[in-house]
C-alpha cells in the first residue's frame, strides 16, 4: 500500500510541476470558516465515548493535502474521560494527528458537478507511528465554498495506543473518526 501511495503521490507531483512549468499555478485549498474533528468509541458494556475539537490547520501545496489537529484540544465534555484519554494518548509527547491526501486522488466539486465524493488512501501519523488509512468522503460546492467531510475508522493497537480503561473497564481499540471543514479552491 506504501508503494501505491508513493507512486500516487509522485504521480500527482510531477503533475503539479508540469502544471508549474508550463505557467499555470495548481490550485490550493485554503481553509475557511467552521472545522471539527470527532471522534467515537465504543465499550464492551456498550457504552460509547465521542469527543470533538475545532482546532484544525489545512494546508494544501498543490500536490498534497495536509490536515493538522492537536489533541490537547479534544474533548468529550467530562472533565476525567479527557484526562483518560489525553493520558492514553500522550498528547505531551505526541501533541497532533497529521492526515496526509494526495490532492489528485480527490475529486473535488465543480460548478458542473457540484457534489463529488467516494473512497481513497491517506497516510495518518498518529501516536508516532505512521500508517496508511482508508478514508471514505464527500464534497460539496455552495458558492465559493467546498465543505469536505472525511470518515475512517483505525484501530488503536496499529499506532501504538494503549485503550483507555476506568475500573477495568477499557474502550474499544477501533475508533470512528469524522472530519470536515469548509475551504475555497483558488
Amino acid at each position: 500500500m506504501r508503494s501505491q501511495f508513493l507512486r500516487a503521490w509522485v504521480g500527482a507531483a510531477a503533475l503539479s510541476a508540469c502544471l508549474l512549468v508550463g505557467g499555470a499555478a495548481a490550485a490550493k485549498l485554503t481553509r475557511t470558516g467552521d472545522a471539527l474533528t470527532a471522534f467515537s468509541v465504543g465499550t464492551p458494556v456498550g457504552l460509547r465515548v465521542e469527543g470533538k475539537t475545532t482546532e484544525m490547520n489545512v494546508a494544501d501545496d498543490g500536490a498534497l493535502i495536509t490536515i493538522t489537529v492537536p489533541l490537547a484540544k479534544l474533548t468529550t465534555g467530562a472533565e476525567f474521560q479527557d484526562q483518560l484519554i489525553k493520558g492514553a494518548l500522550e498528547v505531551d509527547k505526541y501533541p497532533n494527528a497529521e492526515l496526509r491526501v494526495v490532492r489528485a486522488l480527490l475529486k473535488l466539486p465543480t460548478a458542473a458537478a457540484p457534489s463529488t465524493g467516494g473512497d481513497t488512501k491517506g497516510v495518518l501519523t498518529f501516536h508516532g507511528q505512521t500508517k496508511d488509512v482508508n478514508l471514505h468522503y464527500t464534497a460539496t460546492l455552495s458558492g465559493a465554498t467546498i465543505t469536505i467531510k472525511g470518515t475512517s475508522r483505525i484501530d488503536l493497537n496499529d499506532f501504538g495506543v494503549k485503550p483507555p480503561s476506568f475500573q477495568g473497564i477499557a474502550v474499544n481499540p477501533n475508533v470512528d473518526l469524522t472530519t470536515s471543514f469548509q475551504a475555497t479552491d483558488n
